[in-house]
């Protein structure tokens, strides 16, 4: 994962905490031993988060030329499929299944179907859920309490660069930033992970911390800490004008 901006390297560094911090047994927590059973007390009220996907023009432009390329090829494979009529039945029938699959991907590609839409931090049946809906399929969702780790990546995201190998709903839409957040093993489902480039990813992110803190949740204090260095970054004058004026007043005591 790449990130050119401070905002980045926090999130690196927060991204390794977490890793560090986690044991043997936060891996494949069991229900039985979790924090939060992902209500909250009567008395908390909170709305739910709901988050548009962001998509720049360069994912946009590029999975239209991709898909042209694959149409171009599925046209080239009709093309070999006429030129070969009085020629073998099984090299007519090649070229046309061929043809055929590259079609269905040049439109997959195109349309962008499986895309992420939006990311949702709701509560179904009263238990706090996060929820990734798409363009097609039905929405993925998964318990809050089963979110193991998250992180932020900045640019284009590969697989090897993330080492998870297993199921992922969503990807990359934007190189401004992409949420990455990982579900363990439960009765709700097996191990996934869900990602989604967000038009206001602090505004989840304080979302998620306010609900996370409600429920005690056993990632709150480090979703809590990754907001408070993201604050510090996007306004690092106000710390620095701090620190002077706490230099300042111990001097003042220490000449007393």
């Amino acid at each position: 994962m790449s990130g050119t901006s401070q905002r980045g390297r926090l999130q690196t560094h927060s991204s390794v905490s977490l890793a560090s911090n986690r044991t043997d047994e936060d891996a494949t927590p069991p229900t039985s031993s979790r924090i939060s059973t992902g209500a909250i007390p009567e008395q908390v009220h909170l709305p739910d988060n709901s988050l548009l996907v962001a998509s720049d023009a360069s994912f946009t432009w590029g999975t239209k030329l991709i898909g042209f390329l694959f149409l171009v090829a599925a046209v080239l494979c009709l093309y070999l499929a006429a030129e070969q009529l009085s020629g073998s039945v099984g090299g007519q029938i090649a070229c046309y299944s061929i043809a055929i699959l590259l079609g269905a991907i040049a439109l997959v590609i195109s349309l962008q179907l499986h895309s992420p839409t939006s990311l949702h931090l709701c509560q179904i049946n009263g238990v706090w859920s996060v929820m990734l809906k798409r363009k097609t399929g039905a929405p993925v969702v998964r318990p809050l309490d089963d979110c193991l780790a998250y992180v932020e990546t900045f640019g284009y995201c590969s697989r090897i660069r993330m080492r998870f190998w297993g199921k992922r709903v969503g990807y990359t839409t934007s190189a401004a930033g992409t949420v990455y957040l990982f579900f363990g093993e439960s009765d709700s489902g097996p191990e996934i992970a869900m990602c989604a480039s967000l038009q206001e990813p602090f505004a989840f992110f304080c979302g998620l911390r306010d609900v996370m803190n409600a429920t005690s949740h056993l990632l709150a204090q480090i979703v809590t800490d990754y907001i408070l260095d993201w604050e510090e970054s996007e306004h690092p004058d106000i710390v620095e004008e701090e620190e002077p004026s706490d230099i300042s007043l111990q001097n003042s005591n220490s000449g007393r």
